[in-house]
C-alpha cells in the first residue's frame, strides 16, 4: 500500500469538484505505478480492474471538460478553447494503458514485465503537467466567473459521476473516490453527504472491495480509511 503525495495545484473553490476529480486521477494512478511491481498471480484481476476505473474516469473527465466545462468556460479565457488537442494524446495514451491492461490480463502469468508500469508512467506524465495547466487556466479566471456557469459546471458534473455510479455501482465509485481524499478532504466531498454517511460507505466498500482497494492510494491508517 503507498503513500501518495498530496500535493496538486488547487483550483478555485468553485470549481471543487473539477479539483477533486483531478486529485483523484493523479493520486490513483501514482498509486497504480508505484503497486504495479508487487502485482503477482493472486491480485493481477483486482489490480487491473481498479487501474482501469483510474483511467475510464480520467476518459470521463476530458469528455465533459471538452463538451461542456471548457466550451462554456473559454468566453473567459480562450486558452480553454485550445485544451482539446492536448486531451486527444492523452486519450490516445489511455487507450494504449487499457490495450496493454487487456492484454495483461490474458496473460497465463502475473509477470508484467515492464509494459504496465511503463504504460502508466507515460500516461502520469503526460496527465499532471496537463492538469496543473488546466488548474492554473482555471485560477486565472476563478474570481470573475459568473455564479450561473459555475452552476451549470457543478451540476453537469453531478450528472457525470451519477452515470458513472449507474455503471459501476454507487458504493465502488464512492469509496474509490474517498479513499483517493484526505480526511480533511472528505469533509468537503462529496458536498451535502453527512459524515456519519461518508464513514459507513467507507467502511463497506473497504469491506465489500478489498481487494481491488489494496492498490488505492494511503494518507492514514486502515482505521481511519473508514472516517
Amino acid at each position: 500500500m503507498s503513500v501518495i503525495s498530496t500535493k496538486l495545484p488547487e483550483t478555485m473553490p468553485t470549481f471543487l469538484s473539477v479539483s477533486i476529480t483531478d486529485k483523484v486521477i493523479s493520486r490513483s494512478l501514482q498509486s497504480c505505478i508505484a503497486n504495479s511491481s508487487a502485482v503477482d498471480l493472486s491480485t493481477k484481476e483486482y489490480f487491473i480492474r481498479y487501474t482501469l476505473y483510474a483511467i475510464g474516469l480520467l476518459e470521463s473527465r476530458l469528455d465533459a471538460a471538452d463538451s461542456s466545462w471548457f466550451p462554456l468556460l473559454s468566453k473567459y479565457n480562450q486558452e480553454l478553447d485550445k485544451r482539446e488537442e492536448v486531451h486527444n494524446q492523452l486519450r490516445q495514451t489511455c487507450r494504449k494503458a487499457t490495450d496493454t491492461l487487456y492484454m495483461a490480463r490474458e496473460a497465463k502469468d502475473a509477470n508484467f514485465g515492464d509494459n504496465v508500469s511503463k504504460v502508466l508512467t507515460r500516461l502520469w506524465n503526460e496527465v499532471e503537467p496537463a492538469l496543473g495547466d488546466e488548474a492554473a487556466l482555471l485560477n486565472s479566471i476563478g474570481p470573475k466567473v459568473l455564479q450561473e456557469d459555475l452552476s451549470i459546471i457543478e451540476e453537469e458534473d453531478k450528472i457525470r459521476r451519477l452515470a458513472l455510479m449507474k455503471k459501476d455501482g454507487h458504493l465502488w465509485c464512492a469509496t474509490y473516490l474517498m479513499r483517493c481524499l484526505t480526511v480533511e478532504e472528505r469533509q468537503q466531498f462529496p458536498p451535502g453527504v453527512p459524515g456519519i454517511a461518508k464513514s459507513a460507505m467507507l467502511a463497506a466498500g473497504n469491506w465489500k472491495f478489498s481487494r481491488e482497494f489494496q492498490f488505492a492510494p494511503s494518507f492514514t491508517t486502515p482505521t481511519e480509511n473508514n472516517i
